[in-house]
């Protein structure tokens, strides 16, 4: 019999070994509402998403939420954001787009590139993607050669090894035509450091951390070239 103890708890029986003898009863019970109550919320997240984005080729959308960069996985996820209004995801998030490595595409010698949703709207890409609904912000195109120094010297396409090779240079993401990218695959877009006094610092002899309030250490992304005999650039 299972004994109550003086706070009203259950108890469960010891066995003839004097181990506890758990009480199976109760424990498949909770486990079994456990496993019912998350199946449940799956269901619901499918009726959810399904009333959402309409029942055609559900099992493809839910596939195509959840990783994959053939061109037909990466238009399919598109086509969810754009009949869900995801702005996010249809005019800013990048993807991998894989075309293969025989794609037609100029530029693309190994067949993939980074785009966002509305990007494969152009007809070069022969995805037949439409969003019209989608009012994406307008974005303002810069190429490697539109970043400039202070000097006004531009940025260039090199390889990674020659734009480390050189001190004065570093490499930038901050390049958002892709037009641009895809002439220079396999580069990357290095452009000239800034001074330390372009980014409004001072060169130091003593480490940016040990001052009062601790300054910002800029050292390996300016120029060398104003640094003198001090070490670090502090701002």
């Amino acid at each position: 019999m299972r004994k109550i103890n003086k706070r009203g708890a259950r108890v469960c029986n010891r066995d003839g070994l004097n181990h506890f003898v758990s009480c199976k009863h109760s424990a498949e019970m909770a486990i079994g509402t456990i496993i019912v109550i998350i199946l449940a919320l799956i269901v619901l997240v499918i009726l959810i998403f399904g009333f959402a984005t309409g029942w055609g080729n559900l099992w493809d959308k839910i596939k195509a939420l959840f990783g994959g960069n053939t061109v037909e996985t990466i238009v399919q996820a598109c086509t969810v954001a754009c009949s869900s209004n995801a702005k996010y995801d249809y005019c800013t998030r990048d993807r991998v787009v894989d075309f293969g490595k025989d794609s037609v595409i100029p530029g693309l010698d190994s067949g993939k590139i980074t785009l966002k949703c509305k990007d494969l709207e152009d007809s070069k890409y022969g995805t037949g993607l439409s969003c019209p609904s989608m009012d994406c912000p307008a974005v303002v195109l810069v190429k490697c050669t539109d970043l400039k120094s202070p000097e006004g010297k531009s940025g260039d396409w090199k390889t990674s090894a020659e734009c480390k090779i050189n001190e004065n240079t570093i490499e930038t993401n901050k390049v958002t035509d892709e037009a641009d990218k895809t002439a220079n695959l396999g580069k990357v877009c290095c452009v000239p450091k800034d001074t330390c006094t372009d980014l409004v610092g001072t060169w130091e002899d003593n480490a940016c951390n040990t001052f009062t309030p601790a300054k910002t250490d800029k050292t390996n992304i300016v120029t060398q070239a104003d640094k003198g005999t001090k070490k670090y650039c502090c701002i």
